[in-house]
């Protein structure tokens, strides 16, 4: 008998093995796309300024926007800031502007709008999330 043949009776014995992946976490900052996302604005300023130079003549003016932006779906938070001199409403939602990953990761992107007349900030980021393990 070949040694191979010796064995065979023992196969039933041997534990199954499966081809499945064990789920380890391997990055805590990637969740699985079935969590809620959440995200929080802080450091929240405001402020314009409008200089005349006669009671009837605007001199300049200039407005400034800016606050952190943070998610438990990532490992960084976001500075979001920007100016404007566009008076009488700095902000109307028609631009959008760049938000900073505190990482220093060119790829982590966030853009934002604000507008001044409905009071609302809107921003737009992407990240990666798990679906099942990751291999």
């Amino acid at each position: 008998m070949t040694p191979i043949a010796l064995l065979l009776p023992l196969l039933p014995l041997l534990p199954l093995t499966t081809a499945t992946p064990i789920c380890t976490p391997t990055t805590p900052a990637i969740l699985p796309c079935t969590t809620p996302t959440i995200w929080t604005l802080t450091n929240i300023t405001y402020t314009s300024t409008a200089i005349y130079s006669t009671p009837a003549h605007l001199a300049t003016a200039y407005a400034s926007f800016s606050f952190s932006l943070s998610s438990n779906a990532v490992p960084y938070t976001y500075t979001c800031s920007a100016g404007s001199s566009s008076y009488p409403t700095y902000f109307n939602g028609d631009q959008a502007y760049t938000c900073t990953a505190s990482n220093g990761d060119a790829t982590a992107q966030a853009t934002w709008t604000w507008n001044a007349g409905t009071k609302e900030v809107y921003f737009n980021a992407n990240w990666v999330c798990v679906d099942g393990c990751l291999a």
